[in-house]
């Protein structure tokens, strides 16, 4: 990932970052990032992060490119200190460009670091990224090998955006086809002919055109050869042997988002995204935005495809822009549905399934990606011995086999430097999130084999080791074989917590809830049992009142003492309206096996008086009382009830009584809503519960849940009262404080506040978007979604989004 300035020079230096790309391997599939005095654009953060980069590189700027664009700005003096003005200042400005090559600005390198903050490139154990800056210093260089050095590169005339080609036009071909020459620094908008600039626009659209002009062809040394044609090679595809784009779902052709607008943000977005998922166009003014009525090409780039696939009432086509209003792109929008009348039959134009979406708010999914990689190896299978332990975390016993190439005319080039992606099956890890590299390795590892990164795909590796490799030694065993580790959730949060300095525990809530997940059989089957359907009744179970007559007045369950009580079964059956007898017996059946419900008899003794519960691993013909220890027959006396034989009752083990006590349930209802089924679909899903960070021994923040669903990264707080602090303004401010240093400190992408009332009182949600806003603990790029979250459990259930951030 290449970051350059996105001054009004833009249009240069993002063409003279893709020439740049055009010399190394792989160069197709760099991506370009912008930046204003440093700044990035938060839509650019959020697109970098799903792209995933390797590496993220500053643009270095030559003298005489700045003082081109800045003139001025440089003072030139000469060995008696005086300013050279003229043609001696232009010879000695020549003569320092020639020395001092080409270095990034301080804007340039705090962009940089900026992006690689968003992201999870390879880094060293201080969590600093590594920045390979020598690419664009000394390109080509070791890391980056020069396309034409590699055997089996395209050696003949390929298309290229012509050097003397610039402006908006210059660029979308540079950025779909290459380029092979260096631009010129004052190239103008081509060309001056408007038919064959309407003819490009087609070509770059995808529309059938006729010849295209001259220019765009090199030749190799300059010999004048070849014919061109449409299907004539890119300058891209010098970089593509051996190599192949995949994508994890069918692209068919069709474009499911459209980047408008003129600005180097609205051209980074399109290529960003384009790279990251494919089916993605940007359209500058020059294709014809602003016509009236939009030309063909371009309403059959975006509709046509759409129109016709049989998917269609499935998919959906998004028009989105970093710099134009929302007022102009519903304006787009509109002119792009009118401009389909008599085009495409009726029943193809859907106006309903074309948004108009801010770019800030665009949707990156985890899935659906496309990349570059060796055409013969991109999907190989590997069976590796493992291990997992308490937390979780799969950690492989034997390394990896060497990624050795199969390909002869790569495995030739010993100046290549390839990347791994490791993907493990029924992974849970957390994915694409920065995470020391030591982390990643399993005990068999040294930490300086080699480097490894948390990437989008599960884990990726440098292939050539970093330790000491004798002289002579097999290329086979110049490469890293390291052994991984899967991180679990709670991997994941000890890794970024040590970070910090510091551990995580079960707090003494936690250790409940830890218990009763292992009397159950794991967090599904608690949040199940107490986020479920059977919730109200167990919750009648811990009765208020020590009448009998108050606490049960429909008689199907029995008061033991203050705060413990019994119901029969068709007491569950009353207070679980929304399953039947058959599923009520289930889920208790469940419950009894697990021991978090017993079965047994009400019984009084004979010789106290004292009513009992009594579980059925007690009972026998002769019982004894457990308050005087006296013995006991089980008649009629004992049970004193009206039948012949007596009921039998259901109470709650004294841990799941505590749980409950202390609004327990409330984090195991959050965890029932987060895990349910999307649209009839199982989502991915893990939680940790009751979870504290501790520094020297002091807890510093307590988490009640910490969740990652589809890829996101919840931090939840949860109430069954409707305030925060028990009201009181400072513990409030502190409270959720706290949250968001947890947040920050695990890169999550929500921030969840849950409570079973009916509503968060105003002054709650106030205070909640005032200290989310004004925490100066958060990243440019992982600033949460806040999530408000009321009636949990119940039918008036209610959810509202607000934005942290700008």
């Amino acid at each position: 990932m290449i970051v350059f300035d996105g001054s009004s020079a833009w249009t240069y230096w993002a063409r003279r970052a893709l020439f740049l790309a055009n010399q190394v391997w792989g160069g197709v599939g760099f991506a370009l990032v912008p930046h204003r005095d440093g700044v990035v654009d938060p839509a650019l953060l959020h697109a970098c992060r799903a792209y995933d980069p390797d590496y993220v590189v500053a643009f270095g700027r030559t003298l005489s490119e700045i003082d081109h664009f800045e003139p001025g700005k440089l003072p030139i003096r000469g060995a008696d200190g005086t300013t050279l003005t003229g043609a001696d200042r232009a010879e000695a400005l020549a003569s320092a460009a020639r020395e001092s090559g080409s270095a990034p600005s301080e804007a340039d390198l705090q962009a940089r670091d900026l992006v690689s903050s968003a992201c999870s490139p390879y880094q060293f154990d201080s969590a600093e990224p590594l920045l390979d800056d020598v690419f664009l210093l000394e390109c080509p260089s070791p890391s980056f090998p020069a396309a034409m050095d590699v055997p089996g590169a395209h050696q003949g005339h390929v298309l290229q955006c012509p050097p003397s080609w610039g402006g908006l036009l210059g660029v979308a071909i540079a950025s779909k086809i290459g380029m092979v020459e260096p631009p010129d620094i004052a190239a103008p908008t081509p060309p001056e002919n408007p038919e064959a600039s309407s003819e490009l626009i087609r070509w770059l659209l995808g529309q059938p055109v006729g010849p295209l002009p001259r220019e765009l062809l090199w030749f190799p040394n300059g010999v004048s050869t070849g014919v061109l044609t449409e299907q004539s090679q890119h300058a891209f595809d010098r970089t593509m042997a051996g190599l192949t784009w995949v994508a994890s779902t069918a692209h068919r052709g069709r474009i499911d988002t459209a980047v408008l607008g003129d600005t180097a943000e609205d051209f980074a977005l399109a290529r960003l995204r384009d790279l990251t998922y494919g089916r993605t166009v940007w359209l500058p003014s020059i294709v014809g935005t602003e016509d009236v009525t939009l030309a063909y090409p371009i309403v059959a780039k975006l509709y046509g495809s759409l129109g016709r696939s049989r998917g269609w009432k499935h998919e959906a086509l998004a028009i989105t822009s970093v710099s134009r209003p929302h007022e102009e792109l519903t304006d787009f929008r509109e002119r792009l549905v009118a401009s389909t009348a008599g085009t495409f039959r009726a029943e193809s134009v859907v106006p309903d399934r074309v948004h108009v979406i801010p770019a800030v708010e665009a949707d990156w999914p985890g899935s659906g990606f496309t990349q570059v990689a060796v055409q013969e190896q991109f999907d190989d299978v590997l069976p590796v011995p493992t291990f997992t332990d308490e937390t979780g975390t799969t950690e492989m016993v034997a390394p990896l086999p060497a990624p050795s190439l199969n390909d002869a005319a790569l495995a030739a080039h010993s100046g290549l430097s390839w990347q791994v992606d490791v993907t493990w099956a029924d992974s849970h890890s957390i994915r694409g999130r920065r995470v020391v590299g030591s982390e990643l390795f399993g005990a068999r590892t040294h930490e300086w084999l080699t480097m490894a990164r948390a990437s989008r795909s599960g884990i990726s590796h440098r292939a050539e080791r970093f330790d000491f490799v004798p002289a002579g030694t097999q290329t086979v065993n110049q490469l890293a074989r390291p052994t991984l580790r899967n991180l679990s959730l709670a991997g994941y949060l000890n890794a970024k917590a040590a970070e910090h300095d510091m551990t995580t525990r079960v707090s003494d809530a936690g250790q409940r809830t830890a218990q009763l997940t292992r009397m159950l059989g794991g967090r599904r089957e608690f949040a199940s049992l107490f986020g479920g359907p059977l919730l109200s009744a167990l919750h009648d179970l811990l009765p208020t009142s020590s009448s009998v007559e108050e606490a049960y007045p429909d008689g199907r369950g029995v008061v033991l003492r203050a705060g413990e009580g019994v119901l029969s079964f068709d007491g569950f059956v009353d207070r679980t309206d929304r399953l039947s007898d058959k599923e009520v017996r289930g889920e208790l059946d469940r419950a009894l096996r697990a021991r978090v419900l017993r079965r047994g008899l009400v019984l009084r003794c004979a010789v106290c008086q004292s009513k009992q519960f009594l579980i059925i691993d007690k009972l026998a013909q002769t019982w004894r009382c457990e308050r005087c220890d006296s013995g006991n027959e089980l008649d009629h006396s004992a049970w004193h009830h009206s039948t012949c034989e007596p009921a039998w009752f259901y109470g709650l083990h004294p841990v799941a009584q505590h749980l409950l006590r202390d609004h327990g349930d409330v984090v195991a209802l959050l965890s029932a809503h987060l895990s349910a089924p999307s649209q009839g679909r199982p989502v991915r899903y893990q939680d940790l519960m009751e979870l504290e960070f501790v520094k020297d021994t002091e807890p510093q923040v307590e988490v009640d849940l910490i969740a990652y669903r589809e890829d996101a990264l919840i931090v939840a707080e949860c109430k069954h009262s409707d305030d925060l602090g028990g009201g009181v303004r400072v513990k409030r401010r502190a409270e959720i404080d706290k949250k968001c240093r947890a947040a920050a400190w695990v890169q999550a992408d929500q921030l969840v506040f849950a409570t079973t009332a009916s509503a968060w009182k105003p002054s709650a949600v106030g205070a909640i978007s005032a200290a989310v806003r004004g925490f100066e603990g958060w990243s440019a790029c992982n600033r949460p979604v806040v999530r408000l979250i009321t009636g949990l459990g119940t039918n008036s259930f209610h959810e509202e989004v607000i934005r942290s951030g700008p």
